[in-house]
């Protein structure tokens, strides 16, 4: 569909897998209604610059990998990220996730997360985003290997319900001072490695420390 440029579809609800891969021209979408879309639905749509699915709480894998000229993305009732955010993108609004992939954010440049619902951020969540300097999420839970690895300006974390950090998670946090996650009880091996700064943990519940 090399030549589609746009879609207006105002009661549709589900998108297959595949269905717009490769719309390398297809600028602009209207699809207000829709609650599901599969995997790679939207993949290699060079051209497309906005994301808008106020009703979407169902995606696949994959819906906006390679989207080089993507710049928002709006899904307020989105639970589940299971697509990464491309660096591209500049505007995003997904107050209610609970999972965030792996990968999902990496590379982005945005300067600030604030996820009040998040509780899993799955391996490099949020690796190499150099921009960022302070992540607020205080129902998470679990965090992944590499999770902010190599997010070289992030100074402070707020996660006051996390209880596993996965390895390496915040591998080369060179400006990193301050974590605050009173119920943490594993630390995976080298999560703090390189953390020339970190001056401060707490983490009173601590049990586990990988070597």
């Amino acid at each position: 569909c090399t030549q589609l440029r746009s879609i207006n579809f105002p009661n549709l609800t589900n998108i297959d897998s595949n269905a717009f891969y490769d719309c390398t021209n297809l600028t602009d979408i209207n699809l207000p209604n829709v609650t599901s879309i599969g995997d790679s639905v939207f993949y290699y749509c060079t051209q497309l610059q906005t994301i808008n699915f106020p009703n979407l709480i169902d995606m696949g894998n994959n819906c906006f990998t390679s989207n080089s000229n993507l710049k928002s993305i709006n899904l307020p009732k989105i639970k589940n990220m299971n697509s990464s955010i491309p660096s591209n993108v500049l505007y995003l609004n997904i107050p209610n996730i609970e999972y965030a992939c792996s990968s999902c954010f990496y590379n982005t440049r945005f300067k600030e997360f604030n996820f009040p619902k998040l509780l899993v951020a799955d391996n490099n969540a949020f690796s190499a985003c150099y921009f960022l300097k302070e992540v607020n999420l205080p129902k998470l839970t679990n965090l992944g290997n590499y999770a902010f690895s190599n997010c070289y300006n992030l100074t402070h974390i707020n996660a006051t319900k996390l209880t596993d950090i996965g390895l390496y998670a915040f591998q080369n946090c060179y400006n990193l001072t301050h974590i605050n996650a009173t119920k943490l009880t594993d630390i995976g091996l080298y999560a703090f490695q390189n953390c020339y700064n970190l001056t401060h943990i707490n983490a009173t519940k601590l049990t586990d420390i990988g070597l």
